[in-house]
């Protein structure tokens, strides 16, 4: 370090910068008698910059200590009340009946309007249809449904019920085919058997959901019926699964992962986590009998195919530990709603030296049926930008009338193939892909009996 000079506390600089002051607050010592006494006082420059920048700290925290106390909010005592006045001894502790009984002065509360207006006995009147006779019971708070012999026999009743449709298996709730699952109406059939074969429980259901008459039932509440019947079914008997299959389907499509799939199970409202696997594979076999029975309709289809990439983000990223890309393909079939059998794929339709210049010009007819279709497209915007148009709404068409009008209202149905870890990207991968669509539609027309596809090439 270079040499540092020394300061005179006493001198110019000290006092445009009150360092005396600074100092004796800092130490505690009484610097002014030395210069009383005529006396010079020197401090280095490093000491001098210390003082100065702690006289400096201290006075921040002085300032910010003075704020926070200000800005404290200071609680309120409560009002001394004569009771309150008297302490009780240090060791001597208030027992729970004291302090409840000072609790209820203080609020002012009547015994006696407590006793006679607020612990009134609620009833409330259930009535349960059976087949000979109807059970009335009334249902008081401190009444106990196991000590009445009308609650006991409907019990009885019920729970024979349920093992009886458990016994005999004769229940839509233990099918597992899944082309009676996504289009048999599995809903509506649990519904049904619910009522006809445990009416006792079907009009517990309405009696919860407040439902006095069957037509006021809404499509809500149906569902939940429905969702409530197979969950008590499951509790009782583990192969009644359809609408959990069902509901499973809904959770891995909407991407729900192992652990709301698990407290769902818990509820018995989905399968477990570990069936998602087998699940997939019913999953798998129905899209593949699908496109099978398309194929031995006559129809042809479609293969559509995009990549599926995704990244695997690791916590840690270190040397040998990295985040990872994965490239996969994904493909779906989708069958044909136009039958193409009539048009010829041999050449084409007509001369192409002929074409002339009238023939890309519409021609009046097509022009008419243009002005037809602008105008309901034109009323559609009106009736969606502006409600004095919505008187309008009956009279559009839900769709443009045309040539193929019934086919193209039919629904696409896409059925998924199996994901190829392939990526397109690559050369090689691209040949691997093309080769394995030959195989796949080799095998689905054999087995559709419509013989080999030799003809496609790729």
């Amino acid at each position: 370090m270079g040499y540092q000079p020394d300061i005179n506390i006493f001198g110019n600089k000290s006092r445009k910068e009150s360092f005396v002051e600074k100092l004796e607050n800092t130490t505690g010592i009484k610097y002014s008698d030395f210069e009383n006494n005529g006396s010079d006082v020197f401090i280095c420059e490093k000491c001098y910059k210390i003082v100065l920048n702690y006289s400096t700290f201290r006075g921040t925290a002085l300032l910010n200590h003075e704020k926070f106390c200000e800005s404290i909010r200071r609680k309120r005592l409560p009002v001394a009340t004569p009771g309150s006045v008297e302490k009780p001894h240090k060791t001597q502790k208030i027992s729970v009946a004291e302090q409840i009984t000072r609790s209820v002065e203080k609020l002012c509360i009547n015994s006696h309007s407590c006793t006679t207006n607020h612990y009134k006995k609620a009833k409330k009147k259930l009535d349960i249809p059976d087949d000979s006779s109807s059970v009335s019971i009334n249902i008081e708070n401190n009444f106990d449904f196991r000590e009445s012999v009308n609650f006991k026999t409907f019990l009885e009743k019920l729970d024979c019920s349920l093992k009886e449709i458990n016994r005999k298996g004769e229940t839509v709730l233990q099918e597992k085919n899944s082309f009676e699952l996504l289009n048999g109406a599995v809903f509506e059939k649990a519904l049904r058997e619910l009522k006809t074969k445990v009416s006792l429980l079907y009009e517990v259901f309405k009696t919860l959901l407040d439902v006095r008459d069957e037509r006021e039932l809404k499509s809500s509440e149906k569902v939940t019926m429905a969702t409530m019947y197979p969950m008590i079914m499951q509790a009782r008997n583990k192969q009644s699964l359809a609408i959990q299959r069902v509901y499973t389907a809904l959770v891995i499509r909407s991407h729900a992962d192992n652990t709301l799939l698990q407290r769902l199970n818990k509820a018995h409202i989905t399968l477990s986590t570990s069936s998602k696997k087998y699940f997939m594979d019913d999953l798998g076999k129905y899209c593949d009998e699908k496109i099978v029975q398309s194929l031995r309709s006559g129809r042809d289809g479609k293969i559509n195919g995009d990549n599926l990439d995704f990244r695997v983000a690791t916590h840690e990223i270190r040397m040998n530990v990295k985040a990872k890309d994965f490239h996969f393909f994904a493909s779906d079939y989708t069958p044909d709603r136009i039958d193409l059998s009539k048009y010829s794929d041999k050449g084409s339709i007509g001369d192409a030296n002929s074409v002339r210049v009238e023939n890309f010009l519409p021609s009046p007819e097509e022009e008419k049926m243009y002005r037809e279709s602008l105008k309901i497209i034109l009323a559609r915007e009106m009736i969606a930008f502006s409600n004095k148009f919505l008187w309008m709404k009956m009279c559009i068409p839900d769709h443009i009338p045309h040539e193929l009008s019934e086919e193209m209202s039919q629904k696409s149905t896409p059925f998924l193939m199996p994901i190829l870890l392939k990526n397109e990207t690559s050369y090689s991968d691209c040949i691997d892909i093309l080769t394995s669509y030959t195989s796949q539609l080799e095998d689905w027309y054999t087995r559709a009996g419509r013989g080999s596809i030799q003809f496609l090439c790729f």
